[in-house]
C-alpha cells in the first residue's frame, strides 16, 4: 500500500501522485493508494503502519515530521528535496539522507520502480531511514545540542550563569 497524508494537497503536489496513480492502474500495476486525510493520530498510525511506501510531498523541496514518523517506522519515504537547498544541510546528514528522491516529471517511474521493488530492497531502504532518524532527529540529542549552542552564545556575550542542563528548568 502506497499512502501519501497531505495537510494541503495544493502544496504538497498530490495531483502529481494522483496522475501517476492512474496511469499505473492503467498499466494494469495492482497497488492500494491511501490517503490520509481528517483521521485521529491513531487512526493514521494504523494506516502508515500498513503502508508499504509513504509519498511525503513532490513540490516543497524537504520531507516534514510525518516523513520522518515514516522513516521511523522502517517504511521508504518518496519525496522531492530541492538540490540548491541541500547546501545548508550538514555533510554528514545529506549524505545519509534515505529519502528516495523524486519530482512531479518522475514520480510515475519512481512510484512504478519502489511499487514493484522486492520486499527485501524496500525493507532495507526502510531501516536505512530508521537509522537516519536515530541519528539526525533524535529529541534529546537535539535539545542538548540547543543548550548547548545558546550556554555558548550566553558565554560569548558574558552572562556569568551557565544555562542549565538538558531537562533542567530555565532560571
Amino acid at each position: 500500500m502506497v499512502v501519501h497524508a497531505p495537510t494541503h494537497r495544493g502544496v504538497k503536489g498530490s495531483r502529481f501522485l494522483f496522475a501517476a496513480a492512474e496511469r499505473l492502474r492503467a498499466e494494469g500495476v495492482a497497488f492500494e493508494l491511501r490517503l490520509v486525510e481528517g483521521l485521529s493520530h491513531p487512526e493514521a498510525r494504523r494506516a502508515y503502519e500498513e503502508a508499504d511506501l509513504f509519498v511525503d510531498q513532490l513540490l516543497v523541496g524537504w520531507y516534514g515530521g510525518v516523513a520522518v514518523e515514516l522513516m521511523a517506522l522502517e517504511r521508504p519515504v518518496l519525496c522531492f528535496l530541492r538540490e540548491d537547498d541541500l547546501r545548508f544541510v550538514p555533510a554528514p546528514m545529506r549524505e545519509e539522507i534515505p529519502v528516495v528522491r523524486t519530482t512531479p516529471a518522475t514520480v510515475y517511474e519512481v512510484l512504478k520502480e519502489w511499487i514493484t521493488a522486492s520486499p527485501e530492497r524496500r525493507a532495507e531502504q526502510g531501516r536505512r531511514g530508521r537509522r537516519y532518524v536515530e541519528r539526525w532527529h533524535d529529541p534529546a540529542r537535539i535539545a542538548a545540542d540547543l543548550v548547548q549552542a545558546y550556554a555558548e552564545i550566553a558565554e560569548a556575550r558574558g552572562r556569568r550563569r551557565p544555562l542549565p542542563a538538558a531537562g533542567q528548568a530555565l532560571a
